[in-house]
């Protein structure tokens, strides 16, 4: 959407959606570093205005379309940026495009401070194109904090704690909208009983402990994701992995249908 000439790919996207009767997109709402293509923050602090307003663009015109938006503010991942990208903007260290500094980017307080800044500009603008802050503006569902967060190096420590606070300061930003995090699903310690249920057995060392994470106030709706072929071994037959996608959706659907969360669930990513 920040590039003029290739709207009309959006729109397309944005009208398929609208035949078949689907309500909600999810998408990026950042792209981070000097490498990557139209980054709307190619370096720390400094803002591309032109993908903001393409942005704005996308936002007008799935309003238009009765389509609502969950915007994702970073990445786990090194695609667009991520939190790889604000490692190097806060510690100006080079790391490879593999590496997924997670504990560095959860406990830098330089890290975080350009983190929240870019979250900052995000949630508090105004749209430049129908003059509706983006804290207002219904076309937007709410604010997905990360995709796929984990924290391989400590199963309850600084992950957790970093989604709670920064679920914290967008809910400062924005009382209006929905806030959650991308999380796979993994099920940790807070759930013993449950780990059985993870596609394989060191899912639970991935530091992403699914109850324990939308237990938090500040998050409103649970979130999972389901990649059956990449979690399950190879061999596995088709009835296995049918047998598996029930199992996981129906086993967080009624925990977050319980007392312990009671929270909507969205399966937000899949690859069957």
């Amino acid at each position: 959407a920040a590039d003029e000439h290739q709207r009309p790919l959006v729109t397309e996207v944005l009208d398929d959606a609208r035949r078949l009767n689907l309500t909600v997109l999810r998408c990026w709402a950042f792209c981070d570093g000097p490498d990557e293509w139209n980054a709307l923050q190619p370096e720390p602090g400094k803002f591309n205005e032109a993908v903001l307003v393409g942005l704005d663009w996308l936002i007008q015109e799935a309003g238009r379309r009765g389509i609502r938006l969950l915007l994702v503010l970073t990445n786990y991942w090194p695609d667009y940026g991520g939190m790889p990208a604000y490692v190097r903007y806060g510690m100006l260290v080079h790391l490879a495009a593999t590496t997924h500094p997670t504990s560095l980017f959860y406990t830098d307080p330089h890290s975080q401070a350009i983190f929240r800044r870019a979250v900052s500009v995000v949630v508090g603008r105004v749209n430049s194109l129908t003059g509706m802050p983006y804290t207002q503006d219904p076309a937007i569902l709410g604010w997905e904090l990360v995709n796929e967060p984990r924290c391989e190096a400590s199963r309850e420590g600084p992950g957790n704690k970093w989604l709670s606070s920064t679920a914290d300061f967008v809910r400062e930003l924005d009382r209006n909208h929905l806030i959650t995090a991308g999380l796979e699903g993994f099920f940790g310690a807070s759930t013993p009983g449950l780990m059985a249920v993870n596609p394989y057995e060191s899912a639970s060392d991935h530091g992403s402990d699914f109850a324990a994470v939308f237990a938090h106030p500040s998050l409103d709706l649970a979130s999972i994701h389901l990649y059956p072929d990449q979690w399950l071994p190879l061999e596995s037959k088709p009835d296995e992995i049918k047998s598996f996608m029930r199992k996981w959706i129906q086993t967080h659907a009624t925990l977050c249908a319980g007392s312990r969360l009671r929270k909507p669930l969205v399966l937000s990513g899949v690859r069957p």
